[in-house]
């Protein structure tokens, strides 16, 4: 259906610039072409895990690495921007896990537009059960209080949605965090301070802010050095 779509547009000469999200496992050359043709010019993509286990067992991803590299080099071959999503803090992720998620990102960093988030706990989801039975979330959690300070959240960069902090130390998740920012071009830590002081509603928050303020100090401080 989509080769379909795209020879439609392609007929009528549409001159429109598209977005989309795509599996890589189901992409092939033929089809980015035609896709790139067609006018899509941006490409976002789940890899969420370098590290084969949590890929798998834990995300169930039915995409492979090499999948993705794949079509990186598709993308790249008929000027498409490849957007992978990456995602740190998974259900039991060691740090040695997150370490090959890592290593994922340097790779492919010069060659896309990353995106990076913390995994987050969502209504009706598996992980909303998973999270009330490890006391995650408090058996009497609602999702219609945004401020409740029991769950932990970060409005400045993730939105109200609690997060899901399990193996992975608050400091290590910050670090690979900022690790990501360095990555990025234009990441700017002071545009967030006016919506981070506005979010501020417990010894929890302070405490939370403090380490990511000490991490980003410490990264910025091993690139002082290295100059």
């Amino acid at each position: 259906r989509t080769a379909q779509i795209c020879d439609l547009i392609i007929e009528r000469q549409l001159d429109i610039h598209w977005y989309c999200e795509v599996r890589v496992d189901l992409m092939t050359r033929a089809l980015t072409e035609k896709m790139a043709k067609a006018g899509m010019f941006y490409a976002g993509f789940g890899i969420e895990s370098g590290n084969q286990r949590i890929a798998q067992d834990i995300v169930k991803k039915k995409a492979t690495l090499d999948q993705a590299y794949q079509f990186i080099e598709w993308a790249h071959e008929f000027g498409v921007i490849p957007n992978p999503f990456f995602i740190f803090s998974h259900p039991t992720e060691t740090w040695q896990e997150a370490q090959e998620t890592m290593a994922v990102i340097e790779k492919v960093k010069d060659r896309c537009d990353i995106s990076v988030a913390l995994t987050h706990i969502y209504p009706g989801t598996e992980l909303e059960k998973r999270a009330y039975k490890e006391g995650k979330l408090p058996p009497d959690f609602t999702w219609t209080n945004e401020r409740d300070t029991r769950v932990v959240v970060l409005p400045a960069a993730q939105g109200h949605a609690p997060l899901y902090v399990d193996k992975l130390s608050w400091w290590q998740i910050s670090d690979l965090m900022f690790r990501f920012a360095g990555a990025k071009k234009n990441f700017s830590l002071l545009r967030k301070v006016p919506t981070v002081l506005r979010n501020i509603y417990s010894v929890g928050d302070v405490k939370r802010y403090a380490i990511l303020f000490l991490v980003f100090l410490k990264h910025k401080l091993k690139k002082m050095l290295k100059r």
